[in-house]
C-alpha cells in the first residue's frame, strides 16, 4: 500500500495503528501458515517437545481453543482437574518454566481470568517473567525444568503438574 497516495492525516493513524499492532499483523501471518497446531507440536527436536505433546493430549477443547502466544513463542492450554481449571503457558523452545494458573470451575470466573491472565502474559512478554514473578500471585505456581535427562525431566514434570492440579 502506498502511503504517500493516503491523506497525510489518515497515512499518519494508518502507520501508528500498523506499528502497534506489529504482533497481531504476525499473529495473522503466523494463523495463515500454521492451519494445524498439531503441525507444529510434530517438531521433536523442541526443547519441550514432551510437554508439548502431553498438554495438547490433555487440554479441553470443548471450553477453550489452544492459544498461541508470540514473544517467546508458546502455547496456552486448558486442563481440567476435579475442584479447578489449569491454565497452563508452555514455551515452544526457550528455558522458561512452565506457569500455572489454578481457577474455580467455573466458565464466568475461568472467562475474567483469561482476560487477567491475557495482562500476565503481556507483562511477561514487556518486562521479563522476572517482573512477573516478582508480583504476588494468588492461585499460581511454576514448574522448572530439568533438562540433564530429557526422559527424567519430562517424568518429574509431568509428576509435578499432576500433583499441583489435585
Amino acid at each position: 500500500m502506498n502511503l504517500e497516495k493516503l491523506s497525510p492525516l489518515f497515512a499518519h493513524q494508518l502507520g501508528i495503528l500498523v506499528a502497534e499492532n506489529w504482533a497481531f499483523l504476525i499473529a495473522i501471518f503466523w494463523a495463515l501458515l500454521i492451519t494445524d497446531y498439531k503441525e507444529i507440536l510434530k517438531q521433536k527436536d523442541v526443547k519441550h517437545y514432551q510437554q508439548l505433546r502431553y498438554l495438547a493430549d490433555k487440554h479441553n477443547r470443548s471450553v477453550l481453543k489452544i492459544r498461541f502466544v508470540l514473544m517467546p513463542f508458546s502455547f496456552v492450554f486448558l486442563l481440567d482437574g476435579e475442584k479447578h481449571y489449569h491454565i497452563i503457558w508452555e514455551t515452544l523452545d526457550t528455558e522458561e518454566a512452565t506457569f500455572m494458573w489454578h481457577v474455580e470451575k467455573n466458565k464466568q470466573v475461568l472467562k475474567e481470568r483469561l482476560g487477567l491472565i491475557d495482562k500476565d502474559l503481556g507483562l511477561i512478554r514487556n518486562k521479563g517473567r522476572q517482573a512477573f514473578t516478582e508480583t504476588t500471585q494468588e492461585n499460581f505456581s511454576r514448574i522448572i525444568h530439568d533438562y540433564e535427562d530429557p526422559l527424567k525431566g519430562f517424568i518429574l514434570w509431568r509428576d509435578q503438574l499432576e500433583e499441583r492440579m489435585g
